[in-house]
């Protein structure tokens, strides 16, 4: 199966890590900025394909609902992912 493309990409930010897997309809990325070194995560949410869409998007795509202020560390920021998650009703 292809992964549907996420949009909202920003070129500075490196993925780190995603949870939780790719089937749930909410995931969160960590992001590491190659620019200054400090962490983030994003909340994106899944959109399946529609046939408002007219077919530019046959796989769906993934957009960015929320995103987090700055940590320090891979970890905080990992953390606070899994903090947002679990607010939603999302277990890791």
């Amino acid at each position: 199966m292809t992964e549907a493309p996420r949009l909202d990409l920003e070129p500075e930010w490196k993925s780190l890590e995603i949870f939780p897997d790719e089937t749930a309809s909410l995931r969160v990325i960590v992001e590491q900025s190659e620019e200054h070194g400090l962490f983030r995560f994003s909340l994106e949410r899944f959109f399946g394909p529609a046939s408002e869409d007219e077919g530019q998007w046959p796989d769906g795509f993934w957009q960015r609902i929320k995103a987090s202020g700055l940590y320090a560390s891979a970890v905080e920021a990992m953390e606070e992912a899994r903090a947002s998650l679990k607010s939603l009703g999302i277990r890791r």
